[in-house]
Parts: structure tokens; C-alpha cells; sequence
């Protein structure tokens, strides 16, 4: 149902658009966004540092399960030679390692998505002046994105993404 309502948006506009500048050529092109924020210099560099914190946890996740492994180990030798206090004590030190590894796992995931979302933001905000200028100097009608419901089909000779990585580039040093 919202790709009918889109379709006839875009057909009502190209209709619009067609008896107003009847003069006038449309041209439009399309982007592919995602490829865009990952071939500009600020989104290689952003995922790159997100890279790096997600590897530090993975270590930091690693060791959390080395640990719990060796206490689990611990346990199940030692287990039935111990005191029911001192077993009782085994079993709480390895339930706090469980959560230290949930609560480490939960951290790490929050932070990632937390610095991610505004590694896009930044990126986002500045890719749509970037649109706007491009669109604007090279006389677009319009410029889609590629990755969206609104288009059908799409001539790659229209494919603008690496005129926006270049001219992204250019502003955002």
C-alpha cells in the first residue's frame, strides 16, 4: 500500500513538474547512501575507530570468558571436595562473573550504537548540504536515493554517489 501511494506521488509530481516547466528538462539522479557514507574519507575513519572499540571489547569479552571458563572448570574438579560453604562461594564468584560478562556485553553493544548513531548524524547532516549544492550546480530536478522504496528502476549511468563522495570529501576535511 505505501509503495502504490509513492508511486502515485511520483507520478503525480512528475506530472506537476512536466506541465510547469514544460520547457525545461527533468533531471534526476540517485545515490546510494550507504556506499556514500562508507567510501567518504569521515565514515572510513569513523568505522574505522568504531572497529577499533569493538575489537577492544571483544578482547575485554574474551578474557571475562576465559575466566568464567576456568572457574566453571575449577569448580567441577574441585567441587565435590569442597565445603558446602566454600562450594557456595565457588558458585556466587562464578555468578558474578556472569553478569560481569553481561553487563560488559550489554556496555560494549550500547557504546557501539551509541557512537555510531552519531558517526551517521554528523555525516548525514553534512551529506544533505553536499545533495543540496550538487543538485543545485548541476540542475537536478531531483535526486533520490537508491536504497529507498521510491525507486524502480534506475539507469547506473545516473548514479551520482561518486560525484557526493568527492564533493563530500572536499567540505568535510
Amino acid at each position: 500500500m505505501k509503495k502504490m501511494m509513492l508511486i502515485l506521488a511520483v507520478a503525480v509530481l512528475t506530472a506537476a513538474l512536466g506541465s510547469t516547466v514544460s520547457a525545461q528538462e527533468l533531471k534526476i539522479a540517485f545515490i546510494h547512501t550507504q556506499k556514500v557514507i562508507l567510501e567518504t574519507k569521515a565514515g572510513k575513519e569513523g568505522y574505522s575507530k568504531l572497529e577499533q572499540i569493538v575489537e577492544e571489547y571483544r578482547q575485554q569479552m574474551q578474557a571475562q570468558e576465559d575466566t568464567i571458563k576456568a572457574l566453571e572448570e575449577e569448580l567441577a574438579k574441585q567441587g565435590k571436595m569442597l565445603s558446602d560453604e566454600a562450594r557456595l562461594e565457588k558458585r556466587e564468584e562464578l555468578q558474578r562473573a556472569y553478569k560481569e560478562y553481561s553487563r560488559l556485553k550489554e556496555d560494549a553493544k550500547a557504546e557501539v550504537a551509541n557512537r555510531e548513531k552519531a558517526l551517521l548524524d554528523k555525516i548525514i547532516d553534512q551529506l544533505a548540504d553536499v545533495i543540496n549544492r550538487v543538485a543545485k550546480e548541476q540542475g537536478y530536478t531531483m535526486i533520490l536515493d537508491a536504497e529507498g522504496p521510491s525507486v524502480l528502476y534506475a539507469d547506473d549511468s545516473k548514479d551520482i554517489s561518486s560525484l557526493i563522495v568527492q564533493e563530500f570529501d572536499k567540505v568535510a576535511q
